[in-house]
């Protein structure tokens, strides 16, 4: 990616709910039209953080093909 709005959150080795409020954390202190690029192992992760984006920002971009 590279972009300089780009925000990296490092959620490896954690499991929700753990990544969910690092992510909303992140989010929170990140600036506006900021791209977070979030990296999780936990295999609940993706459908856990759908729902919480749709719920408070605008949406979720896989990258991984799920």
């Amino acid at each position: 990616m590279g972009d300089s709005r780009e925000v990296r959150v490092d959620c490896r080795g954690e499991r929700c709910p753990a990544p969910i409020f690092k992510v909303a954390k992140v989010a929170k202190a990140a600036p506006p039209g900021a791209l977070l690029v979030v990296l999780s192992d936990d295999p609940a992760f993706p459908k856990d953080i759908e729902a919480g984006v749709s719920q408070r920002y605008r949406s979720v971009v896989p990258l991984d093909g799920q």
